[in-house]
């Protein structure tokens, strides 16, 4: 987990949504604070897929880095003990 945290804290956002993604898969309830504290607008990219086939009004918006982080957060804190 050492490893995720460190990623939670690099400049690019592939690598800070790789580390919220497997800290929260990894249950990490102690992060918690870290995912809450990610507010970060940028946006992810392709998160639902290629939806260059869909019609424009029936796309899904993507998420943000920070909307992702305070969701598996929040998810984490729900999560039976």
């Amino acid at each position: 987990m050492a490893i995720l945290r460190e990623l939670s804290g690099e400049k690019g956002r592939i690598a800070r949504w790789v580390a919220i993604e497997g800290l929260a898969g990894m249950k990490s309830t102690e992060d918690i604070p870290r995912l809450k504290a990610l507010s970060s607008g940028e946006k992810l990219v392709g998160y639902w897929g290629d939806q260059s086939g869909v019609d424009p009004k029936d796309r899904k918006p993507e998420p943000t880095l920070g909307q992702r982080a305070k969701e598996l957060a929040d998810r984490l804190a729900k999560a039976p003990k």
